[in-house]
């Protein structure tokens, strides 16, 4: 029973110096605790997964830093005993997937280096990129406007809006202005670092320019690229975070429909989702539920229904109760459980 509490006191007294080395990328204070006699391997292995799931662990562009990584972890697989399996797993798994994520971070970065318009001055690149966001939008609102000018006769249960283009491909309003939004904060955030425009903890960009549609298309192949970025960072990082590994294939071992369209190396990044994961999926569910209840009320209650104007031009305030469509209501309602105010029901109602 002593030897349990000496052992509770030497983890205790252990573990912040352990760590706060380990974060630093050095292992004499680990080195000491296993030659210490209390060895835990289960302890161990928590701390040395909490220190290598850090979103920091996989450095896009630091170089230098990756080198020290590389080496503390192969510091950890001498220091670590042989028997420990499961720790020798974990750092080989975890080291595979932070290698493999900033191999293929540094050919997306190739690749975009390649492309036309990153030929051009920074000026023009940056405002290429907005002005292709800003058309992007402009088409959405569009869209949008044509959907209004439309009632239809029959009212659709759900809140979500879905469009339809000139090529009768039905797309989320929602969906498409978030990856506008996605690709130009990545593309943003790539030029800053690429030129240099951070500046007080701020973005400073050039001056605006006139940029021509052939910048504008040229831009293009950025926001595809901007997008394989944007899927790699999110997986990679869920990987880091929450547990999984990657698997490469080459050769024969790619799967058949990828190797048929030219593709010779393929990487797989593969996770058993957490309980965390799954809790926020449950939350995240009902609170979907709840918003397609409230549509569901708010599309059967005739005094909602009368505040919707039958034309865009018509629209007033919401101040004056006056709506553009059903689904602007309830987003006043979703506003009202998150400030905790009523939007629909004060009629001293500010706007700020």
């Amino acid at each position: 029973m002593s030897q349990e509490c000496s052992w509770e006191e030497k983890i205790v007294n252990d573990e912040g110096d352990i760590l706060d080395e380990l974060n630093d990328f050095k292992t004499e204070a680990l080195k000491e605790y296993i030659c210490s006699g209390v060895f835990d391997n289960e302890y161990l292995f928590r701390v040395l997964e909490d220190v290598l799931s850090q979103p920091g662990m996989i450095y896009i562009r630091e170089r230098k830093n990756r080198k020290r990584r590389d080496e503390f972890i192969q510091a950890l697989m001498q220091v670590i005993p042989k028997e420990s399996d499961n720790i020798h797993d974990m750092l080989a798994s975890k080291n595979a997937m932070m290698k493999c994520s900033e191999s293929l971070f540094d050919r997306l970065s190739s690749f975009m280096e390649k492309c036309d318009i990153s030929k051009k001055d920074e000026a023009v690149q940056v405002w290429s990129h907005i002005k292709r966001v800003e058309d992007g939008f402009k088409s959405i609102h569009g869209y949008l406007e044509d959907k209004l000018d439309k009632k239809p006769k029959n009212k659709n249960l759900s809140p979500y809006v879905s469009l339809e283009d000139e090529d009768g491909n039905v797309f989320s309003a929602d969906g498409a202005s978030e990856n506008l939004i996605k690709y130009l904060s990545i593309t943003l955030k790539l030029l800053s670092y690429k030129f240099d425009w951070f500046c007080d903890d701020k973005v400073v960009i050039p001056d605006q320019v006139v940029v021509e549609e052939d910048n504008l298309y040229q831009a293009g192949s950025i926001e595809l690229l901007a997008r394989s970025w944007m899927e790699l960072e999110e997986v990679s990082q869920r990987c880091l975070l929450f547990g999984g590994y990657v698997q490469e294939r080459k050769g024969e071992d790619v799967p058949e429909e990828a190797k048929m369209n030219g593709v010779k190396a393929s990487y797989h990044f593969e996770r058993l989702e957490s309980e965390y994961e799954l809790h926020d999926s449950i939350a995240c569910e009902r609170v979907k539920r709840k918003s397609l209840q409230e549509f569901v009320n708010i599309i059967s209650r005739q005094s909602f229904r009368s505040a919707v104007v039958p034309e865009l031009k018509n629209v007033g305030k919401i101040e004056e109760r006056s709506f553009l469509c059903e689904e602007e209501i309830l987003t006043c309602s979703i506003l009202d459980d998150v400030f905790c105010v009523s939007t629909l029901e004060d009629k001293k109602l500010i706007m700020v």
